[in-house]
């Protein structure tokens, strides 16, 4: 049901601070002035109200007042509300022509009782001179007192005739009925509540940033890790290959090489503090990143509890780290994947992938760097926080990248991750976000990772041929 129209009419009184007009004329002050918030309150006395036939308005709440000061006078806005728009301007002029009744009321009084005193006075100063005698002097006195008051009275008379002379109050501006209602004000109305629904969304989303544990944003966590985020991964929609994309990749590629220049070859762990956070999915886009660089690069799974990397690689998980660990002296004989890439399953899960990490991994990554093949070496490591293999792999690496999944990886956690590699003595290069929704690296769903808005027909056609999200669990 809509709200019925609300129409708001308005008389103008002036209130003279300067006094009584009679002033300029060297005339006593007769009448006393109110200054303009005493006449706001008689506007709105009972007495007033009642006699401009407002009282129902006053018991609604529809009248009010506003004093408009100036420098030597102000002026009273009388308002009126109501539905019909002529008769609020009605109402306003009743209003304001009351208070003006009720002022010349107030001169007029004063003026009386002004006009009593004086004639009082001139009833004792004739007493007073017919006692005189024959005393000139005290004669010529009391007919001097007798001539002011005779004055004064002449004054009076003529303020008497011309009561607006010695008014406080003059009727600036009538009312007028309105032509536009002043409520309902359906844009006004539109406009606030679009301002209030704008500011609790503000309100929600900065008390979800300052109360949710996880991490919102890449700023977010270049602030909290003191780290610098080497690329971002958007959140792959559902049907989209499990790699992630390319261009972000390279952006990785570039500032891993930048971190590790001179480096011969680059051991680079790729971990995260906890699983599903994207860290093998990272992994296989950073040696595919180096491989399509042409740069020879090896990827080892050594997540010897949940390794996945084999099944997306179409590897058989037989021969793998895990025989490397327990047979020291075999040859190490990677996998060919790809043009420039080799790779290293996991293997069969020991029963104490600790135990044989602690043992075994620092003579084999030395066997493998005497190979002479790889100038990268990409190690898809266990999550640090559940487990404590990556503690043991990192020391003996270039270098690690912490992986961060936005939106899932909480900050308490991810420092205490953070924490746990500085302890080890790792050398920690940055972070790289996984689950963008929206990143520095990219701008939009559509372009899926591409900084520079070239190549997205061909992915569009990779990723449709593919299949889904980042690898596995890790």
């Amino acid at each position: 049901m809509r709200s019925p129209k609300v129409y708001e009419a308005e008389a103008d009184v002036l209130v003279v601070d300067s006094g009584p007009g009679y002033r300029a004329y060297d005339a006593p002050a007769f009448v006393s002035a109110l200054d303009p918030e005493a006449y706001k309150l008689a506007a709105l006395t009972h007495s007033i109200v009642s006699q401009a036939g407002l009282l129902q308005a006053q018991e609604e709440d529809l009248l009010r007042v506003r004093v408009k000061k100036g420098t030597r006078s102000a002026v009273l806005a009388l308002y009126v509300r109501g539905h019909d728009p002529r008769r609020v301007s009605e109402q306003a002029n009743r209003w304001a022509e009351a208070l003006l009744a009720w002022e010349r009321r107030r001169v007029y009084g004063q003026l009386e009782q002004q006009q009593a005193v004086l004639r009082a006075r001139l009833e004792v100063l004739d007493q007073q001179i017919k006692l005189a005698g024959s005393d000139v002097g005290r004669i010529n006195v009391l007919y001097q007192a007798k001539a002011e008051i005779l004055r004064d009275l002449g004054w009076i008379q003529a303020l008497v005739m011309a009561a607006e002379a010695s008014s406080g109050l003059r009727l600036l501006e009538a009312a007028r009925p309105p032509e536009e209602p002043v409520a309902p004000r359906p844009k006004l109305m539109a406009a606030l509540a679009g301002m209030l629904t704008f500011l609790a969304l503000a309100f929600v989303v900065v008390i979800r940033q300052v109360m949710d544990p996880r991490v919102s944003s890449s700023e977010e966590v270049a602030q909290l890790v003191d780290l610098p985020v080497f690329t971002e991964f958007p959140k792959a929609p559902r049907g989209i290959h499990r790699e992630l994309f390319n261009e972000a990749a390279n952006f990785l590629r570039v500032n891993v090489d930048r971190a590790l220049i001179g480096e011969a070859p680059k051991v680079v762990v790729i971990t995260s503090p906890e699983e599903s956070e994207g860290k093998s999915s990272v992994s296989l886009a950073l040696a595919r990143a180096y491989a399509r660089a042409e740069r020879r690069v090896l990827l080892i799974d050594a997540d010897l509890r949940q390794p996945v990397l084999d099944e997306e690689l179409g590897v058989s998980s037989e021969n793998g780290l895990v025989s490397y660990l327990q047979r020291p002296f075999e040859a190490i004989r990677p996998h060919p994947v790809e043009d420039f890439m080799d790779f290293i399953p996991a293997g069969r899960a020991p029963d104490d992938p600790s135990g044989l990490l602690t043992e075994h991994w620092k003579q084999f990554l030395a066997r493998v760097v005497e190979l002479e093949r790889y100038e990268v070496i990409v190690v898809d490591s266990a999550p640090v926080l559940p487990v404590a293999d990556t503690l043991i792999i990192v020391p003996h690496a270039s270098g690690a990248i912490l992986v961060v999944a936005e939106g899932r990886t909480w900050k308490r956690r991810l420092l205490a991750a953070r924490e746990l590699l500085q302890r080890v003595g790792a050398r920690v290069l940055g972070v790289a976000m996984t689950h963008v929704r929206q990143g520095v690296f990219w701008g939009s769903p559509a372009r899926y990772g591409y900084g520079y808005g070239y190549g997205g027909g061909r992915l569009k056609r990779e990723v449709g041929e593919r299949g889904a999200e980042p690898i596995g669990r890790s």
